[in-house]
């Protein structure tokens, strides 16, 4: 077996194949986390605490049901990379997450939307990322921020979300 450190834990390979992932600790718990993996697009690159610890449950039953039923071992492996193919979030989970969460009531356009999923990664260090999304993100400040504090006047959020959010409502809403 393979032990690749990642920036909080480690990928464990079995000949070339996703085997297991263990968490590394941050500031706030217990997690997985790649950021090469969020870079590029390909692979888990976060499982929160309570995802780390629903894994290895379910590894530990599938184990047990491996070895006490007739399961073939084409079967075991088989589920084994099922499980950890869908353990955790990768770049296009988070993404996802982020345009249901705000896109339509923001009107976020694809680079917002990008943009805003890295800052929620990055925030990541504990709880799951719709945790992030529901409760340690206020987009209108982020919006009111970028508008009045960006300098070299090169905005991330348009002048339209501006008055929006200055006006409380979300720029679906909102009519000039």
């Amino acid at each position: 077996m393979e032990r690749i450190e990642k920036d909080y834990g480690y990928l464990v390979k079995e000949n070339g194949e996703v085997y297991d992932y263990e968490g590394g600790q941050t500031d706030n718990g217990f997690v997985y986390k790649d950021y090469n993996a969020f870079k590029t697009g390909v692979g888990v690159c976060y499982i929160s605490e309570y995802g780390l610890q629903h894994l290895h449950e379910k590894l530990a039953d599938l184990d047990a049901r491996h070895e006490n039923s007739g399961m073939t071992d084409d079967e075991y492996w088989d589920e084994r990379a099922e499980i950890l193919e869908h353990c955790g979030e990768t770049r296009q989970s988070i993404i996802a997450q982020v345009r249901d969460a705000f896109g339509d009531d923001y009107m976020l356009t694809d680079g917002q939307v990008e943009y805003f999923a890295g800052d929620v990664f990055e925030l990541a260090d504990w709880a799951s990322v719709a945790t992030y999304l529901a409760e340690n993100f206020d987009l209108d400040d982020l919006i009111e921020f970028d508008h009045n504090y960006n300098p070299e006047g090169r905005r991330l959020f348009n002048d339209f979300q501006y008055e929006a959010v200055m006006a409380g409502k979300y720029p679906s809403e909102y009519k000039k």
